[in-house]
């Protein structure tokens, strides 16, 4: 996920080192890595509320959460308690819709709550682009709303936004539980990939306007999405166009580019 966020290109594969083409979103960006998750992916809700209280504490900018519950028990939900908090600090939070597709799944937890900009995957077909008509569908996976049934959000569509996720090459770390020693490069898919997209893209923006505040870059992102003219409860408001909510971002704040 941070290689897909802030990569610069180069990894460390099989300890040696190796340089792509490809880079992260907002390369060289600032990254501080909290764990909150095991080796295989899964961890207790008290370890990501931890998590997001370590980054709260640390005075970053953007929360990235590449991982999705369905636990949830309310207004009091720990969950819902510390994320209020981190928006509170300032921070904002993107997290994954989750990969319970292709029905009514709705997002996960904390993508559900209405403060998080909560991401969905898409494809490309044939892995080209040629025009969001002809190129872009909605990866199968992806979370659709309604989200999760709780207070208001009943009936709610499933992510905000959507963004790339389909097969994305990024770096993966050492992992002897899984086979893989002194880091590689891989190949995955899931709202998990397509969530640092939406995180590096806002670190470009906060670096172009670092006056906007969480209302203004949400306002900007879901206000310039393209819509792929597919159900809203799978794409929200649409497809992500960082190029439009910069220039929507330059419009409010009247800066020179």
């Amino acid at each position: 996920m941070a290689g897909i966020a802030g990569s610069n290109g180069g990894y460390f594969v099989d300890n040696s080192y190796s340089q792509f083409d490809s880079v992260g979103m907002a390369p060289n960006v600032e990254i501080i890595s909290i764990r909150a998750l095991d080796s295989t992916g899964f961890g207790e809700i008290s370890w990501i509320v931890e998590g997001i209280e370590i980054a709260i504490d640390q005075g970053v900018d953007i929360i990235s959460l590449s991982l999705s519950s369905e636990l949830y028990v309310g207004v009091d939900d720990i969950q819902r308690i510390v994320v209020d908090k981190a928006i509170e600090s300032g921070a904002i939070i993107v997290s994954a819709g989750g990969n319970l597709g292709p029905f009514g799944s709705g997002s996960g937890i904390p993508g559900a709550l209405p403060s998080v900009i909560t991401v969905g995957a898409i494809s490309l077909v044939d892995d080209k682009f040629v025009s969001v008509e002809e190129s872009v569908v909605k990866w199968p996976l992806t979370g659709i709303g309604p989200r999760i049934n709780f207070e208001n959000r009943i009936g709610y569509p499933g992510p905000d936004i959507v963004a790339p996720g389909d097969r994305i090459l990024s770096i993966y770390p050492a992992n002897p539980d899984l086979g893989i020693e002194g880091g590689s490069v891989h190949i995955l898919s899931g709202t998990s990939m397509a969530t640092p997209h939406i995180s590096g893209g806002i670190a470009l923006l906060l670096q172009a306007f670092p006056d906007a505040s969480i209302h203004d870059i949400r306002e900007a992102l879901t206000g310039s999405a393209i819509d792929l003219f597919i159900p809203v409860e799978a794409q929200g408001r649409g497809l992500v166009d960082f190029k439009a909510a910069y220039d929507m971002l330059l419009l409010k704040f009247n800066e020179d580019p």
